[in-house]
């Protein structure tokens, strides 16, 4: 009989087909489709034609599933189609309409700074150690304990007594029983003996093996304890660093203007827009006039969320977005909500009433649409005082009514990326700077650089930086020479974004740079309220400096990066530290 075609199809088995009578006029069976929830009986007189009625059957239900499956697939894709199509559409909406909420969405937050979330509370955890025979914690990976052998128990004279094998004889005659019995004594004594010299031995080495262990546990013990005692130390740094920022931020000490700046940085750094919008600024305070400068990156007008509506039809998702008016207009919307926004996270989180005003610079790097090239422009700028700016309710503001109202400056649309002058730019004078001269075209390859004199160095160090920010306009000036380990340059990248005043020391050393000097340097970049440090050196920096330098606007380039910096800008010099040892030494005796 014919075979199974297809998945859900079954059989009944061939049986004679009677008539009422009970005469036999051929045969019948029966046949069912699951998926198509099918049934035949078929019958013939010839086992051959049914056979053929059979094949001929499952031909046509094949035929029919299969239109039925391709139709159910087409089906499928486009209910999948149609919900991608919905939910893409959600999600644009949505997308707009955080664009919409930029203002709105900080106004249910508090802005002020948590200084307990910013201490480290994490306990000490490392992964649990893998030797046997020792219990570690489980979360802290702590030493705990040896886990105690089992032991085995001691063996008792009643477990290897042997019964002696007496016979009719041995009861008749009893210095034949007494041999016996004494023979089977003694048999038991000798597997006793043997028995206890086994559990003897046994003991011995559980014992050896848990002293092992335990003195393995002694030793990991100490060395989780110095790295638990290792982070409680970097923890209490940390914290105490945090302290001592808060402490200046509300106090009137040396380090209140850094302490300032960095505290508007961390309110400005908690602020969270969507992934499209990217946060960066550049902050400067004036302690006199009480003025905070921001300035602020903008996020490009092709960044911006412009999907509308996604459909899906004849198989493929077409998408509608927003109209060039519509896209411009939103533009200018967010944008104008980031200023107002921006003003008021910091007013809200000036406890200490640092603030008197504040000035927001926005900045777009973005293509030009009218020359297809890349640009940086300052597209708005607003200043606004901390009293006029606390009575308005944002909750029903216009942001861009709100932004003129406060006087502020922009162009029509923004849009356009059409540049205005800021109201007030970081100020970059500073009277410790010295006229600067050049003296790297005057090295050679056999230039050691560690035996130059200190002052050239420095200048060499602050023409080797100003080759180094030219490609963006930046300047470098060396500050008076005062050879106490100071600020011997400041560096000032335009950038609005990325760069900033930056802090740049040069150590001409022929021994290595103790962590002192980076610790000075961090200190400096504080109170100078600059965005980053830079130490260079001509030696090389110890564990405890990098250390030191992890995780702060920090770093150190030493004698290796110094020639390789050199070298990029087409200069050649070498380094050789016992060189300069004696040329050094016998200098400072001529003196």
């Amino acid at each position: 009989m014919a075979a199974r075609r297809a998945t859900g199809i079954s059989f009944g088995p061939v049986t004679p087909r009677l008539t009422r009578n009970g005469l036999q006029t051929g045969y019948q069976i029966e046949l069912w489709h699951e998926g198509l929830s099918a049934h035949r009986v078929l019958a013939d007189r010839d086992p051959a034609i049914l056979d053929n009625k059979v094949e001929a059957q499952l031909a046509r239900w094949n035929e029919k599933w299969e239109r039925k499956r391709d139709a159910d697939e087409k089906r499928s894709r486009v209910e999948k189609g149609k919900a991608a199509a919905e939910q893409a559409t959600l999600d644009a909406s949505a997308a707009l309409r955080a664009c919409d909420e930029i203002l709105a969405h900080t106004l249910s937050i508090d802005d002020r700074v948590d200084w307990a979330s910013l201490k480290d509370r994490k306990t000490f955890e490392q992964p649990p150690g893998s030797s046997g025979g020792i219990e570690y914690g489980a979360s802290s990976g702590e030493p705990l304990r040896v886990i105690p052998i089992e032991r085995p128990s001691q063996p008792e004279a009643h477990d290897f007594e042997v019964a002696p094998q007496l016979s009719i004889l041995d009861y008749l005659f009893s210095s034949r029983r007494g041999a016996k019995e004494e023979e089977a004594v003694e048999e038991s004594a000798n597997r006793l003996a043997q028995a206890e010299g086994r559990w003897a031995r046994a003991v011995v080495e559980i014992d050896e093996r848990e002293a092992s262990l335990r003195a393995q546990l002694e030793s990991e013990y100490q060395s989780w304890k110095a790295a638990e005692e290792d982070h409680r130390k970097r923890q209490n740094a940390v914290n105490a660093e945090v302290d001592a920022l808060k402490d200046a931020y509300y106090g009137e000490g040396a380090n209140k203007l850094a302490a300032i700046d960095e505290h508007a940085e961390l309110v400005l750094n908690a602020s969270r827009y969507e992934d499209w919008m990217e946060v960066d600024f550049e902050l400067g305070f004036n302690l006199d006039s009480r003025v905070l400068t921001v300035e602020y990156g903008l996020p490009a007008r092709d960044r911006m969320p412009t999907l509308t509506k996604v459909t899906f039809v004849n198989g493929e998702m077409r998408e509608k977005h927003l109209t060039e008016r519509q896209a411009n207009s939103l533009y200018d919307s967010v944008c104008y909500q980031v200023a107002i926004r921006t003003l008021h996270e910091l007013f809200e989180a000036d406890e200490a009433d640092a603030f008197g005003a504040i000035v927001f610079n926005g900045w777009v790097d973005a293509v030009d649409p009218g020359t297809g090239l890349e640009r940086r422009a300052c597209i708005l700028s607003v200043q606004a005082g901390r009293d006029d700016f606390l009575a308005i309710n944002l909750s029903a503001v216009d942001p861009r009514a709100c932004f003129k109202s406060l006087k502020g400056v922009a162009a029509t649309t923004l849009a356009g990326m059409t540049p205005v002058q800021p109201i007030l730019q970081l100020d970059r004078s500073d009277a410790r700077f010295v006229a600067s001269r050049d003296v790297a075209d005057a090295l050679t390859s056999g230039t050691n650089l560690a035996a130059m004199p200190w002052e050239e160095f420095e200048h060499l160090i602050r023409e080797l930086f100003e080759q180094e920010f030219a490609s963006s306009g930046g300047e470098v000036h060396v500050t008076q020479a005062s050879r106490d380990g100071g600020v011997d340059a400041i560096a000032f990248d335009p950038d609005p974004i990325r760069g900033g005043k930056i802090v740049i020391q040069a150590k001409r050393y022929t021994a290595t740079v103790d962590v002192a000097a980076v610790r000075d340097l961090y200190g400096t970049v504080l109170n100078e309220g600059a965005t980053k440090g830079i130490l260079v050196t001509t030696a090389d920096y110890g564990p405890d400096s990098y250390d030191f330098a992890k995780d702060k606007p920090l770093t150190l380039l030493n004698g290796s990066n110094l020639l390789a910096l050199l070298e990029k800008h087409g200069h050649k010099a070498r380094i050789d530290i016992r060189e300069a040892r004696t040329i050094l030494r016998a200098e400072a005796d001529e003196d």
